[in-house]
């Protein structure tokens, strides 16, 4: 998640380059596939790779709350758990500063991470903003889930997406100001801003990845562009955590 996103440990501008340098016939998606397998081999063999790690949307374990969560979590084999500070989540952003820490600390004890949280941040004007990437970043957490902008159906898409950029460069000050990287979740379904993914880059393009980057759904890429999804991922791989 914190290195540069791969796929299947091939540099996402590869596949880009494969897929638009060969003509795609079943011949040649055979002869593709080799050549992918011959570059993922031979990155392995040039060093050694990490183990991947797993963290666990704590969404999904709604039903269990503090220590329980945490033991479930390492029960399960987890490396990690990515928690739910939202409304309606493990952490409610109005009490972050007292809540986090207690359960981040529980969670720590069983022997795993929390690499990121997930939050209802889509601006820094977002009730509870700062209070939730102040608690977060001084616990060594450094990476959010932020997003949720959408379009109007009867306006404008670049005016729309011109007018988003001032309140995406006030959340990257303030995520500059706490080291914190917020990474915009991208959905699919009509009316999702990120869907299409071209409009993320247009957003994103100017900015410092560090403050303001991406986390690619790949599942929902998927749904959205079927067969463009490497062309899709390559467009925003400076912007991808």
């Amino acid at each position: 998640m914190h290195n540069k996103l791969h796929t299947g440990n091939i540099r996402c501008e590869w596949i880009l380059f494969l897929s638009t340098t060969f003509q795609l016939t079943f011949s040649d998606r055979r002869h593709l596939l080799t050549a992918a397998g011959s570059l993922m081999v031979a990155q392995a063999l040039a060093q050694p790779q990490p183990k991947l790690k797993i963290s666990v949307f704590s969404k999904h374990l709604q039903f269990l709350e503090g220590e329980a969560l945490a033991q479930g979590c390492a029960e399960i084999g987890c490396d990690g758990v990515d928690l739910a500070v939202r409304e309606g989540g493990h952490v409610e952003p109005a009490t972050v500063v007292a809540d986090l820490p207690k359960l981040v600390k529980q969670i720590r004890q069983q022997g795993l991470d929390v690499p990121m949280i997930t939050t209802g941040i889509i601006d820094a004007e977002t009730p509870h903003a700062e209070a939730v990437l102040q608690a977060m970043t001084e616990l060594g957490i450094h990476h959010y889930r932020w997003g949720g902008f959408k379009y109007d159906a009867n306006q404008n898409i670049e005016a729309q997406l011109d007018a988003l950029k001032p309140r995406i460069a006030k959340l990257a000050a303030l995520n500059a100001k706490y080291k914190a990287g917020a990474m915009y979740h991208t959905h699919s379904g009509v009316g999702q801003v990120g869907a299409s993914i071209w409009d993320l880059y247009y957003l994103l393009r100017d900015f410092d990845p560090k403050a303001v980057g991406v986390n690619y759904d790949i599942g929902h890429a998927t749904v959205e562009g079927g067969s463009t999804v490497s062309t899709s991922l390559a467009s925003i791989c400076r912007e991808s955590r």
